[in-house]
């Protein structure tokens, strides 16, 4: 996945950039994904990262001159630039909890091992500290909002399977790569009597003549793994090796369902496979036949991919009196409330999204809520900008007498 461009905090001559990372298996490395904090400073001119922390899901490591030629771990396989160290999850807790202690303790003498003395010397520690907590606040939105996850299809024939069900689909993407899927299908909440049933995909195998992959809980942690095509001639044959082999059971746990894999019929399992393996090497066959790919149909599937979460969480503040008197604006009497009407990014480059139109009501600053609804008369617009970069469009209602509905929750954008 490319490097996001992250979200920068700025201690000088220390700047700190978060990111969120994503990491197939057999590209960048393991399959993993996660946060990264790099802290970096102007070195000749160019921006050069001194340290950086790994906080993935399995990855837990820091490095020390990660872009220092002249620092290496010692005998380390593989080689690279920095010292590379490991954080130890039994001890160490939570990857990003640990990174901001060690920072706010240690972050001069880190620095210095990493090969920059005059920079460690430089370093404002009361800035520092100053913005570790953003820091932190950021890095922990972001693993949990950014969190790369996907939503397929389930197929266009399903096959039962006890506990869980097998569906089959032929996709084409937009980039024109595509081939046969099979979705591992499971019920994760309510049972097939309920009507809030939910069906969640447990693993997905898209056998594509170009990236060929398959995933680990596509809606959990969505661990991504691309064949190596050098060793695995064939992905579907591979796919049905492991299904007869009984290692649906293990897969389905490392997704993140150790209930459902407890709970498998491998009988039942067994029974169902005759059938859908002859009717996947069939539409393997009809997709050679159409476009010369296997299982590659003529035309685009969409399918009903989940955002990747651009979210924030935050409370609508009203705007200050100074910028109503800017803006030619009257200030409203005590009574007054913020009427949320619409929200959008800043930058409609970076995935932008759309919510439906909303009103959420508060209280104004100052005054308590008597949980009493109320309508609106009247209102003034006014642009409310948050750090997050989000817009929000806001009204200004006055009501002389009637206290506003007290929010008790923040508005999910």
């Amino acid at each position: 996945m490319p490097q996001a461009q992250g979200t920068r905090f700025t201690a000088d001559p220390l700047t700190f950039i978060v990111r969120h990372q994503l990491w197939d298996g057999n590209v960048q490395d393991h399959v993993d994904q996660g946060v990264s904090i790099d802290v970096a400073a102007d070195v000749g001119g160019k921006e050069i990262s001194l340290l950086r922390f790994n906080c993935f899901d399995i990855e837990r490591s820091y490095v020390y001159g990660p872009e220092n030629p002249e620092l290496a771990t010692p005998d380390r396989v593989g080689g690279g630039m920095g010292v590379h160290c490991r954080m130890d999850p039994i001890i160490d807790g939570n990857p990003i909890g640990w990174t901001i202690r060690i920072l706010g303790q240690k972050l001069p003498k880190m620095i210095e091992r990493a090969g920059y003395g005059q920079i460690a010397a430089a370093t404002d520690l009361d800035a520092m500290r100053c913005i570790l907590p953003d820091v932190e606040a950021c890095a922990r939105e972001m693993f949990a909002a950014q969190r790369n996850t996907v939503k397929h299809n389930r197929g266009t024939e399903i096959f039962e399977a006890g506990n869980i069900r097998f569906g089959l689909e032929m996709r084409r993407q937009r980039n024109g790569d595509g081939g046969l899927a099979i979705h591992v299908l499971g019920d994760v909440g309510g049972s097939k009597s309920k009507k809030y049933v939910e069906e969640t995909e447990l693993l997905a195998f898209d056998c594509f003549w170009q990236a060929a992959h398959y995933h680990y809980g596509p809606r959990n942690k969505n661990h991504r793994i691309n064949w190596d095509r050098t060793i695995i001639d064939e992905p579907l044959d591979w796919t049905f090796e492991q299904f007869e082999s009984r290692k649906l059971s293990a897969m389905i746990e490392r997704a993140g369902y150790p209930g459902i894999a407890a709970d498998l019929d491998l009988d039942k399992i067994a029974a169902v496979l005759p059938a859908l393996k002859r009717r996947a090497y069939e539409m393997y066959a009809e997709g050679e036949r159409l476009t010369g790919h296997k299982g590659l149909p003529l035309e685009f599937t969409p399918e009903s991919r989940r955002r990747i979460a651009r979210r924030c969480w935050w409370r609508p503040r009203m705007p200050s009196a100074a910028a109503h008197i800017a803006n030619g604006i009257a200030l409203p009497n005590a009574a007054a409330s913020t009427n949320m009407a619409a929200h959008r990014l800043a930058d409609p480059g970076c995935n932008g999204h759309a919510v439906s139109t909303f009103r959420r009501c508060s209280p104004a600053a100052g005054q308590g809520g008597s949980g009493r609804q109320f309508r609106s008369a009247g209102s003034v617009p006014v642009l409310v900008a948050r750090p997050c970069g989000c817009h929000a469009t806001a009204a200004r209602t006055d009501f002389p007498r009637t206290q506003p509905l007290t929010r008790s929750r923040d508005t999910r954008c």
